[in-house]
């Protein structure tokens, strides 16, 4: 399975709200990291963090609009990530992801999207 195809299976794990499956997507030691906002270290941590986020979101529909594979495996994605949450509100996010994998596992995420666009749309209802 290329690094490529791995990133979708995880892009699908979220739509499906599978918070083990994504944390098993992680090396031991893999980094997710919400650009600006403070990286979370190791599969434990991230599985913690994806659970809590995800306690507040009734539905995750992300969307893929490129995806691209560079020679040493590092897989960039454009997306837009879409969550139903459970105050009612819609979010929609544009957002730009890159991916290192190693062994078939993410060793580090990042993730480049308007924190303030994210947090005004989380705190509308409706």
């Amino acid at each position: 399975m290329s690094n490529t195809q791995i990133v979708e299976r995880f892009v699908e794990s979220w739509n499906r709200m599978d918070v083990e499956a994504i944390a098993a997507a992680f090396a031991d030691d893999g980094v997710w990291h919400n650009i600006p906002m403070e990286p979370r270290r190791g599969r434990e941590t991230v599985r913690i963090a994806v659970a809590r986020f995800l306690a507040n979101v009734d539905a995750v529909d992300w969307r893929m609009i490129a995806i691209a594979e560079d020679v040493n495996g590092a897989v960039l994605t454009e997306r837009i990530d879409g969550f139903a949450m459970k105050n009612g509100a819609r979010v929609e996010l544009p957002v730009m992801g890159i991916f290192e994998l190693s062994g078939g596992l993410i060793v580090s995420w990042r993730d480049y999207f308007d924190l303030a666009m994210m947090q005004n749309q989380m705190a509308a209802t409706g």
